[in-house]
C-alpha cells in the first residue's frame, strides 16, 4: 500500500489497469463491478460515446471561470431542465457539493422574502448526504459525525424523523422550518423505498406551510431506476434536487436543479464554484444524458 495517501479508506488490495463495459481488469484477472464506482458508472467502463465527447472537448477547450458564459453548460443546463421538473440549473463538482448548495439556496430564498428565521431542514433517518460538514449534519451516520462537530453528533439545523411517518413529521413543521429534505430512495441507510401516499402527504404538507420540497437524487437518479429520476415514478415533483454520480458517466459533476420560485434568492455572489460546470465536464454530461434519455437506452 501506499505510505503517501491518507488512510482514511480501508482499501481492497486491487489494482484495477482497466475497464469495458460493467467489467474491471487487473493484470492477471477481470471482475464483474457490481458497484459501477458506487452508482457512477452508468453507462459503464470506456464508453466510447463519452470517450468521443471527452476528446472532442479536450482538444477545445477544457476550462474557463463561470465569468463568462459557457455553451456546453449552457446546452446540458436546458437538457435537464427539458427533462424534469426544473427551471434553472446551478453545477458543482459532486453530490456533497450539491447538498450543500441545496441548504443555501433553500435558506436563501425564505430570507430573500422576509423570513430569517426559517431555516431548519427536515431529514429523514438513515439518510445520507454526503461527506462535508454539512452532509454530515444531514446524515444520520453518528460515526460520520464523530469529531467533526462542536457538539456531540449536533444536528445544528436539521431535524430528524423516520421514514413514512407523516404525522410525526408534520408536528415537526414550525416557523423555522425551511424545508423537507430526503432521497426518494434510500442509498447507504439500506435501500429504503417510501409509500406513494408519504410522498403526495409530504408534498401536501410543503404548500400547506410555504415551506420547499427536496430531493436527494445524487444515487437514485439519471435513470437509475428505470426513469431518469426516480421522483417521477411518484406523480409529484420537488422545488429543488441534487444530482451527482451518474450525471457525468465516471467524471466529476454535480448539479442542484430547482424552479424559478427557488432560484430568485441567488442573485451574482452568493453563491459559486470555480470548476463546477466547465467545458469539460458538461460535454460528458451532455453526452451521457443525451444517451440515457434514448428510448432504446437499455437494448
Amino acid at each position: 500500500m501506499n505510505n503517501y495517501i491518507l488512510p482514511n479508506y480501508n482499501r481492497i488490495n486491487l489494482k484495477f489497469i482497466y475497464g469495458n463495459g460493467s467489467w474491471l481488469y487487473t493484470k492477471n484477472e477481470k471482475y464483474l463491478d457490481f458497484s459501477s464506482g458506487i452508482a457512477v458508472n452508468c453507462l459503464g467502463h470506456a464508453n466510447q460515446k463519452l470517450i468521443k465527447a471527452l476528446e472532442l472537448q479536450a482538444k477545445k477547450l477544457w476550462h474557463t471561470s463561470n465569468l463568462y458564459r459557457i455553451s456546453e453548460q449552457e446546452q446540458l443546463a436546458k437538457k435537464l431542465c427539458d427533462n424534469s421538473f426544473a427551471d434553472k440549473v446551478f453545477f458543482c463538482n459532486s453530490g456533497a457539493e450539491a447538498t450543500d448548495g441545496i441548504v443555501k439556496i433553500v435558506r436563501k430564498y425564505h430570507y430573500a422574502l422576509g423570513n430569517k428565521n426559517r431555516k431548519n431542514i427536515i431529514v429523514l433517518n438513515n439518510a445520507f448526504h454526503g461527506r462535508t460538514v454539512t452532509g454530515i449534519q444531514a446524515g444520520s451516520n453518528k460515526a460520520h459525525r464523530e469529531g467533526f462537530l462542536g457538539k456531540k453528533n449536533c444536528d445544528c439545523g436539521f431535524t430528524r424523523v423516520s421514514i413514512n411517518e407523516v404525522d410525526f413529521l408534520e408536528k415537526k413543521i414550525d416557523s423555522s422550518t425551511a424545508a423537507v429534505l430526503f432521497e426518494p430512495i434510500q442509498g447507504e441507510g439500506g435501500i429504503n423505498t417510501f409509500s406513494y401516499e408519504f410522498f403526495k402527504k409530504v408534498k401536501r404538507l410543503c404548500k400547506k406551510n410555504n415551506i420547499l420540497l427536496a430531493f436527494d437524487e445524487v444515487q437514485s437518479g439519471i435513470a437509475r431506476t428505470g426513469k431518469l429520476f426516480s421522483y417521477q415514478w411518484y406523480g409529484i415533483s420537488p422545488d429543488i434536487m441534487s444530482l451527482a454520480k451518474g450525471l457525468g458517466g465516471g467524471f466529476p459533476i454535480g448539479a442542484v436543479l430547482m424552479t424559478n420560485k427557488v432560484s430568485k434568492g441567488m442573485n451574482p455572489g452568493t453563491h459559486g464554484s470555480t470548476f463546477g460546470g466547465n467545458q469539460l465536464a458538461c460535454s460528458v454530461a451532455l453526452a451521457v444524458i443525451k444517451e440515457v434519455t434514448k428510448k432504446n437506452v437499455s437494448k
